[in-house]
């Protein structure tokens, strides 16, 4: 009897402990961001993983187009990628074109110009092939000018007297198939009130009502006695070979980029204000200022009837009534706004200040994301600063790098 009930509780202990034991345990595993979550590819831009520090980036097609440079050895990278797999499709070997690439654009005739101080190339971005390149330094006396426009197959750029104070800027213009540079526009010390023209600033353009052309520019200028700067804002009627009307000394530190027409008129804007011009006549419709922190950066877009303008300083990101100027809201505050792109109802765009990639509402001008890149892809230095973006509208992808790798995010619909 006493061994019958013995051998039952050891029966019992038994299946007690075999019900209590201790579970295997799982291998941990990589949290995954949000990033991480709508990520579509990644792909390394250099095999020896060199950190590239500016870049711009294009959508076309089935492809992604990416023009990158590295600090280190002034050397810059082209390549075309798969949209759908990253790939590399085609890639220019490094300086092949441009050391240095200051400006690249991608026109709607399909056809990207890269541009340093004075010496442009345009690429078949489907192919990688080299339609043409052009040194503007070949010609005497002259160097030439970081940006570049482009407005109806022709493309514009400004080149300076080679002094070191220089005291002649012209405005040159060629059509896109041949490097046959047309000077349209020439400006003076003598002429501009003592002040030697600095910088010209990249072209826009639009046809007006009557179906003449006219293209929109700044010039930047410097007065040493006076120790100030100044802007002008030009109007050409291309048609007319006339200027359509300037307004001299608009603004000190006028936009380096494109200025943004829509509708008939022309935002431009200083750090300080920004202003809607009548592009057929010059007249300034409605100007704001008083932006709060910071002063205003150079990236400006349209949407609707909105005007987006990025701000340095960390003071965020504003949206203007196109229309009167009126202040509709103001996001998050954050330094170094680069180029804008809008997206089904959102802003997407880098910031250098805080190294993220930020999505705006542009209705609400409520910040619905920002994230950096996954957990130091590579080292620490991993960041969208200066990266630049591009999105593809057909695919709903958005194309950017963290400087280490070309990356492919699905955006939300």
């Amino acid at each position: 009897m006493i061994k019958i009930t013995f051998y039952s509780l050891l029966f019992v202990c038994v299946i007690g402990c075999y019900k209590d034991a201790i579970p295997t345990p799982t291998l941990p595993t990589k949290k995954l961001t949000f990033l991480d979550s709508i990520q579509v590819w990644q792909q390394i831009i250099q095999p020896d993983s060199s950190e590239c520090s500016v870049g711009f980036v294009f959508s076309i097609g089935d492809k992604a187009i990416f023009v990158s440079h590295f600090y280190t050895d002034r050397s810059t990278l082209v390549h075309g990628r798969n949209a759908d797999t990253g790939q590399k499709s085609w890639g220019l070997p490094s300086n092949s074109i441009i050391q240095s690439v200051s400006d690249a654009v991608l026109t709607d005739a399909q056809k990207l110009f890269v541009n340093s101080w004075g010496k442009t190339a345009i690429i078949d971005p489907y192919t990688g092939n080299i339609a043409w390149e052009y040194n503007v330094k070949e010609t005497p006396n002259t160097g030439g000018n970081p940006r570049i426009g482009y407005f109806r197959n022709k493309l514009f750029q400004g080149i300076f007297s080679a002094e070191a104070f220089p005291s002649v800027g012209h405005l040159l213009c060629t059509d896109d198939g041949s490097p046959q540079w047309d000077t349209l526009f020439t400006v003076r010390k003598v002429e501009n009130n003592d002040f030697s023209p600095m910088v010209i600033e990249p072209v826009n353009g639009t046809l007006l009502p009557n179906g003449d052309t006219v293209i929109v520019f700044s010039i930047g200028s410097w007065n040493i006695a006076q120790n100030r700067g100044k802007g002008d804002l030009i109007a050409l009627n291309l048609t007319r070979d006339t200027l359509q009307w300037q307004i001299d000394d608009f603004d000190i530190n006028l936009s380096t980029q494109a200025l943004p027409i829509a509708n008939g008129k022309v935002y431009v804007n200083s750090t300080r204000k920004v202003a809607c011009v009548d592009v057929a006549t010059g007249n300034v419709i409605w100007e704001a200022k008083d932006f709060s922190l910071g002063k205003l950066g150079s990236n400006m877009i349209t949407v609707g009837n909105r005007l987006y303008i990025n701000t340095l300083e960390w003071d965020g990101l504003y949206c203007l009534d196109a229309g009167t100027g009126a202040k509709l809201g103001k996001s998050s505050n954050y330094g170094n706004v680069d180029a804008l792109s809008h997206y089904n109802g959102r802003i997407y765009f880098v910031c250098s200040g805080d190294g993220k990639l930020h999505c705006v509402n542009a209705t609400t001008m409520r910040e619905e994301w920002a994230h950096l890149p996954s957990n130091n892809r590579i080292d620490s230095r991993s960041s969208f600063a200066f990266a630049g973006i591009a999105i593809d509208t057909a695919r709903g992808y958005l194309y950017t790098s963290d400087h280490f790798f070309a990356l492919c995010f699905k955006l939300p619909e």
